[in-house]
């Protein structure tokens, strides 16, 4: 009895290869206003401070003030021994000579030349002193500058007047404004920056000199620019990518693309190119995927993102 060849069986790997496939979490690309945000790190320092110190030599009779303690414009801080200038104006009363040791008596009684609040005092009675000597630093807390660097390139995009806001690591749950009012005139040929200073009050005293702030300054946004959530990027030497979803013989499977970016805010960043509205890119679980591999989608923020489209000038 001849054998009959048994019929060819077509093999369908769809299935398979979805049963075996990474699972991915995803989202879909979307179209809309990017503001454009530039970050600096700067430096608070005061608009107004010195370091007390005296025009003349002598030795501290009266220490007339308290380190910490704020002071008016004109208080007496410091006397250096003058008696023997009120010898001699005793004896030349008469004189022409009367008017400069007045003058010299007065040299010896230091005053703060404005209002503010003292440091730690750096001399004790009885202590010699120089001209020049620092006796204390005197700083007016109520205004404040913050200085930073922004690359060349954003030069054009500053202007006098306008505002920033800066954070401290001491208030971080606080955003604080300042406004834009002088900008370097050059640009650091080493650094290839430019220097910015901004003013703003600082009517509680919360905010130090000295103190490092993280500066924001928001720009006009960026119209119908295509963004996707920063967790889809993949940073490497070789370029940044993403893994997009594309159905192929009846499978989920990623395609590996590389990519531009350009601005990002908050948990966003702009794609320059590669991508149209509406692709579907992997999230989360992209560390366990090459090329080509089947997925299945197990956290699905592309539905969310179908019925709640967020303006993302607003994220």
């Amino acid at each position: 009895m001849a054998l009959l060849p048994a019929p060819a069986v077509v093999a369908n790997d769809a299935p398979a290869a979805q049963a075996n496939a990474t699972p991915v979490a995803i989202a879909r690309v979307q179209s809309g206003p990017m503001p454009q945000v530039l970050s600096a790190v700067g430096t608070l320092e005061a608009v107004h401070q010195v370091n007390v110190s005296p025009e003349v030599g002598g030795r501290i009779t009266a220490l007339e003030f308290t380190a910490g303690k704020a002071v008016a414009a004109g208080q007496v801080l410091v006397k250096l021994n003058d008696a023997p200038e009120r010898g001699e104006l005793a004896k030349l009363q008469a004189q022409a000579k009367n008017a400069k040791l007045a003058l010299e008596r007065t040299r010896k009684t230091i005053r703060a030349p404005f209002a503010g609040v003292l440091g730690i005092r750096k001399v004790n009675l009885g202590q010699y002193v120089s001209p020049g000597d620092s006796l204390v630093t005197l700083t007016e807390l109520s205004r404040l500058h913050v200085n930073f660097p922004l690359p060349e390139q954003s030069a054009a995009a500053l202007q006098a007047g306008q505002a920033i806001t800066l954070k401290v690591d001491a208030w971080p749950q606080q955003r604080f404004v300042a406004a834009v009012t002088t900008l370097e005139p050059q640009i650091d040929p080493g650094a290839r920056s430019m220097l910015v200073q901004a003013t703003l009050d600082n009517p509680d005293q919360q905010l130090k000199p000295g103190m490092f702030a993280n500066v924001s300054i928001e720009l006009p946004s960026h119209a119908d620019v295509l963004s996707v959530p920063e967790t889809a990027i993949s940073y490497s030497a070789y370029g940044n990518s993403l893994y997009v979803l594309r159905e192929k013989d009846g499978a989920l499977r990623v395609e590996q693309v590389f990519v531009k970016l350009g601005a990002r805010r908050d948990d966003r960043v702009v794609v320059l190119d590669a991508l149209t509205p509406g692709d579907r890119v992997v999230v989360s679980g992209q560390i366990r995927l090459s090329n080509g591999m089947p997925v299945r989608v197990t956290d699905d923020t592309l539905a969310a993102s179908t019925t709640r489209k967020p303006d993302l000038a607003q994220q």
